[in-house]
């Protein structure tokens, strides 16, 4: 969840890397989503989701799943993603 707390101004979250798995048993992990907001819009690459001001949030989901095979198993695996937060839409 991301909130902003300015009172005079919204701020911007856009993606500069959607997440990714990777790891050791990086087969055994998918990432399957990244969304945002109520209806859930899919987040794009290099696209500014815009939170707005006065304490407006945004939640971003992501959607993570393992193999079948691995549910009695441990995983070896990571994911990672990259964003800027900033005050202007560029």
């Amino acid at each position: 969840t991301v909130t902003n707390a300015a009172t005079d101004r919204p701020m911007y979250i856009k993606f500069t890397k959607l997440p990714v798995a990777g790891g050791t048993d990086v087969a055994e992990i998918t990432i399957s989503s990244a969304t945002y907001g109520a209806e859930n819009t899919k987040v794009a690459l290099n696209t500014p989701i815009t939170v707005a001001q006065n304490s407006g949030t945004v939640e971003i989901k992501f959607t993570i799943s393992a193999s079948a095979e691995a549910f009695n198993n441990s995983i070896d695996a990571t994911w990672s993603c990259a964003f800027d937060l900033s005050n202007t839409a560029e």
